[in-house]
């Protein structure tokens, strides 16, 4: 499937417009490129790059790290949209092969993932279910008190469904609150070790997520920016000090 045709496909399956189709399919196919690269290859507007940007982010398509002080936009994996239009998976499902047919990924050892807005959470939770593999496991710490008044229960069902479904163990350090306490409650049946802290003394609005060779952040006081950083031996020191924390707590 050549690209125009895959931009139709992406126009009329998943509801992109030309521009995004466009802006889309020159990130799979060149890599991590900075806007005005973006627009010298699509032949777009370099404003109209600028504005169509951030409603990808938003949605979770596509991705930007910084590099030597360059902003660079890049997708992290292409079944990322699954999460943009769930009720058309079968037609996403039978795009996807030829989107994949045209993208290298292009891994490096050390990189720093941004996430933003709600679509930045649905992002990256679904990266790391897509990357991780039946058996691994997750370690999680988490200001519940904090997401349960913005991430809707049944978001949160659909990720820990998946993970049971793979098999994957989420060991988990999180402020006491009613949602822990069923998490708690709930642990044996779910893959789940779960300690509960005291919310006061444990005061932090965010969810840290140590898995595979990445460390995940997602701070729910600042509109849900999150980062999440690719390296061995970052984290390496996070499971490190997440382990020596566990065991002093009760």
């Amino acid at each position: 499937m050549n690209n125009y045709t895959l931009q139709k496909k992406l126009e009329n399956t998943m509801g992109f417009s030309d521009k995004e189709a466009k802006i889309y399919l020159i990130l799979l196919t060149a890599g991590e490129l900075t806007a005005s690269e973006i627009a010298q290859k699509a032949s777009i507007k370099r404003t109209t790059v600028y504005n169509i940007i951030p409603k990808l982010l938003r949605d979770g398509l596509i991705q930007k790290t910084i590099d030597n002080k360059k902003t660079l936009y890049f997708i992290q994996n292409t079944r990322d949209l699954h999460t943009r239009l769930e009720e058309k998976t079968d037609s996403i499902a039978k795009l996807i092969p030829h989107l994949e047919s045209v993208h290298e990924l292009k891994r490096i050892h050390t990189k720093i993932t941004h996430h933003e807005g709600i679509g930045g959470v649905h992002q990256l939770y679904q990266t790391m279910m897509n990357e991780l593999l039946p058996g691994d496991s997750i370690r999680t710490v988490i200001g519940v008190h904090y997401l349960e008044n913005i991430v809707a229960v049944d978001t949160l069902q659909k990720y820990i469904d998946q993970r049971i479904e793979k098999n994957i163990t989420n060991k988990m350090i999180a402020t006491r609150s009613p949602v822990s306490e069923k998490l708690k409650a709930t642990a044996q049946n779910n893959l789940r070790e779960i300690k509960l802290v005291d919310p006061h003394e444990w005061d932090f609005g965010v969810d840290m997520k140590i898995y595979a060779n990445k460390v995940s952040f997602l701070s729910y006081r600042e509109d849900f920016f999150g980062l999440t950083i690719e390296s061995n031996e970052i984290c390496r020191l996070q499971k490190i000090m997440f382990e020596n924390i566990w065991k002093i707590l009760n």
